[in-house]
């Protein structure tokens, strides 16, 4: 069916709606587009019916019938500042309330580096995706930074192979020190090697672009070397 979609500043579109098959979601983001601003998102219009908001789910419960004019309400995007804790390492960042969680991640990637794949946010007790604001989170929340849990391989000069539990994100000395300890040697007396680099204290494995199921190489040091 057509109908009408209109704005207080006199801007006004007819569009096309199924509403047999679209949700009120479908209506906004349609509005969102011939609005032809980018900068918007559906968690910003608000639509209205004869004076009355339209919150269903499926348009053809909202009442609007062929012909219809629908009011359409921008709400200005509001910004909060939250804190992204990881271990003892706090992260201060100001977002819109109605980000993404994987935007956020991908704000945590560019400040500290951690791959956003395995970056997994806690808000409460509970892992969250989404929107912010639709778990819970305002101005001042705390949220939680953990990892996801992989597994690499260690192959050894004899091509035994260890599996390892881990995080992309552990500093490499963390990790040679649980491989050290496996092989029933003192961390000083190995490197790990992927790809013909060794990994240095200082970085995580991530640095050297480990992947879920990558094969780490294990060097024995020669005594004084």
């Amino acid at each position: 069916m057509k109908i009408f979609v209109q704005m207080l500043d006199g801007w006004r579109k007819e569009i096309v709606v199924n509403e047999n098959s679209e949700t009120v979601a479908h209506l906004k983001d349609t509005v969102v587009r011939e609005l032809r601003n980018k900068e918007l998102t559906i968690d910003q219009i608000y639509l209205y019916l004869k004076d009355r908001e339209i919150s269903g789910v499926w348009v053809r419960d909202c009442g609007i019938r062929p012909g219809d004019t629908v009011n359409v309400v921008v709400k200005q995007r509001k910004f909060i500042r939250i804190t992204v804790e990881h271990g003892d390492d706090r992260i201060t960042l100001d977002v819109e309330e109605s980000e993404l969680v994987e935007d956020v991640k991908v704000r945590i990637k560019k400040r500290k580096g951690f791959a956003v794949d395995q970056q997994v946010i806690m808000f409460n007790g509970q892992e969250i995706n989404g929107r912010l604001n639709h778990n819970g989170v305002e101005q001042g929340s705390t949220l939680n930074l953990f990892f996801e849990e992989v597994q690499i391989f260690v192959e050894d000069m004899r091509g035994k192979k260890d599996e390892f539990d881990v995080h992309l994100a552990d500093e490499v000395h963390e990790f040679k020190v649980k491989v050290a300890e496996v092989k029933g040697l003192e961390a000083t007396q190995i490197k790990l090697m992927y790809k013909g680099k060794e990994l240095c204290k200082g970085k995580l494995l991530q640095d050297y672009d480990i992947k879920p199921n990558s094969t780490v190489n294990l060097v024995i040091r020669n005594r004084g070397g």
